[in-house]
């Protein structure tokens, strides 16, 4: 875990948990000033949908969010990976 740096507030940059026993530092990886293009694609496809379902297939770690309905349906498949050498393991 990261320390937070002098001269920021920890309010900024510690979100907590429903029950507050557990902190989380929250920080950006990468510079908000453009995104990616592969991001602004899919805004571009998914800004004026709205979220209609979440599937999981079995017990796998694939995810369908499917937006949209009938002809402007669209479907966003992710397979969710841990976080490489994290804490979790």
């Amino acid at each position: 875990m990261h320390s937070i740096n002098e001269g920021t507030s920890a309010s900024d940059d510690v979100a907590s948990d429903s029950n507050e026993q557990q902190q989380h530092l929250v920080r950006p990886t990468r510079a908000a000033d453009m995104p990616s293009k592969f991001n602004a694609k899919l805004r571009m496809h998914l800004r004026s949908k709205r979220l209609n379902a979440v599937a999981q297939y079995g017990t796998d770690r694939v995810v369908d969010f499917q937006f949209g309905a009938g002809d402007s349906e669209h479907h966003l498949i992710l397979e969710l990976y841990a976080q490489a050498g994290g804490e979790d393991r």
